[in-house]
């Protein structure tokens, strides 16, 4: 499989995975722990919210963050994260995944400080891929 060198080289790194759904939790944290990385879930925005704050500096490499969710959705959650004062709340990548990207979801995604999206089912090459992108841009 391809995407399996490109995720070798994000062996250790910890990603946030936020999703309502425990099945879409674990399904992400199953790919992305057979590739060696470190996963922390949280159930929703909120949840992620207090998650990253606790967290010591840079320690999260990466935030794929679910859109609609319960108690805070994951717009507002990246406009908290973002607004954070912290030294890597403005720098962390945060994905979106969601169900549906229209023209006007993706002006959403990217004016709430999100840096990149995925769409749902998630694929494990799309999904190396926005990782790729986006750890490099960090």
């Amino acid at each position: 499989m391809a995407g399996r060198n490109l995720f070798a080289s994000f062996s250790g790194k910890t990603v946030l995975v936020v999703d309502d759904s425990d099945m879409n939790n674990s399904v992400i944290k199953t790919i992305l722990e057979r590739y060696g990385m470190n996963v922390v879930v949280a159930q929703n925005g909120a949840d992620a919210l207090q998650k990253f704050s606790e967290s010591d500096l840079f320690a999260i490499s990466a935030i794929l963050m679910d859109i609609s969710m319960p108690v805070m959705d994951g717009r507002e959650a990246a406009r908290q994260i973002r607004a954070l004062d912290r030294k890597d709340a403005a720098a962390v990548p945060i994905i979106a995944v969601t169900a549906s990207v229209e023209p006007c979801d993706k002006s959403e995604i990217f004016d709430c400080g999100m840096t990149d999206f995925l769409t749902k089912p998630i694929v494990p090459e799309v999904l190396c891929d926005a990782l790729t992108r986006s750890l490099n841009q960090a």
